[in-house]
């Protein structure tokens, strides 16, 4: 559940959130309770958004009352007791996840291409450079597409694991994937319980070979990234690479 809709359920039902003081509990599982609720006239994407965006532009943490459409039934509202939710979680730092994220290329490669890749190998890069280089050659990346139910479900992301260093190279090896290059380089995003850290890797798949952690997979050229839904992190990945503009 989004922080903005659980900021507005909070309110809405004046939640005093004892239980969500672990970042779970009651008010999430409210939360998930009125969404859903309210699908049924209304096309579910419709209602995430409007639920996310009264929390984005309207039930801010100084929230803007008067432009707000449910004041007539929210309890914190009619009580005067705005400013005591969502109740303050503590400041402990969020657990951070070390993870790998990988730019996947057909196996086949150009001779050219992946002598340009080996002269970057040793060298800490700016991996946006890499979209140049990948785009002269006009080359499809793989992307997977994650499970309809759970976090970011549905959407459409680049291949990426647990593992870092050896763990890594031993279950990349089990799958038939080869690091081209370490770009020595990590994207950070912070979601509501956790920080997740990605280390940038470029590397080869072979194309008929099935990444079972995934609903389905797909070759896509980088002029047809925009046809596909994906979480942010991802995005911004991308821009990382350079495939798509900033």
């Amino acid at each position: 559940v989004d922080g903005n809709v659980l900021r507005v359920v909070s309110r809405l039902l004046a939640e005093d959130g004892s239980a969500e003081r672990s970042r779970g509990g009651q008010l999430r599982k409210l939360a998930r309770i009125l969404v859903e609720a309210s699908f049924l006239h209304y096309h579910p994407g419709w209602i995430n958004q409007a639920w996310m965006e009264l929390g984005a532009l309207v039930c801010l943490p100084k929230p803007r009352c008067s432009r707000c459409p449910i004041t007539y039934t929210c309890r914190a509202y009619q009580e005067d007791r705005i400013d005591e939710f969502p109740p303050r979680l503590s400041s402990r730092p969020l657990p951070v996840r070390a993870e790998s994220l990988l730019l996947l290329l057909p196996a086949a490669l150009p001779a050219r291409l992946l002598l340009e890749l080996g002269m970057l190998r040793d060298e800490k890069i700016d991996p946006v450079i890499l979209g140049g280089i990948l785009g002269g050659h006009n080359l499809p990346l793989l992307l997977v597409r994650r499970a309809d139910r759970g976090l970011l479900g549905g959407l459409w992301e680049l291949p990426n694991y647990p593992e870092r260093g050896k763990d890594l190279t031993e279950r990349l090896t089990r799958l038939s994937i080869e690091i081209l290059l370490d770009t020595g380089r990590e994207l950070r995003h912070h979601y509501s319980h956790f920080e997740i850290r990605f280390r940038l890797f470029v590397a080869v798949f072979a194309e008929q070979q099935t990444l079972d952690s995934w609903t389905e997979q797909r070759w896509v050229l980088p002029t047809e990234l925009e046809d596909y839904p994906r979480p942010k992190v991802h995005i911004e990945a991308m821009r990382r690479f350079g495939l798509i503009g900033r």
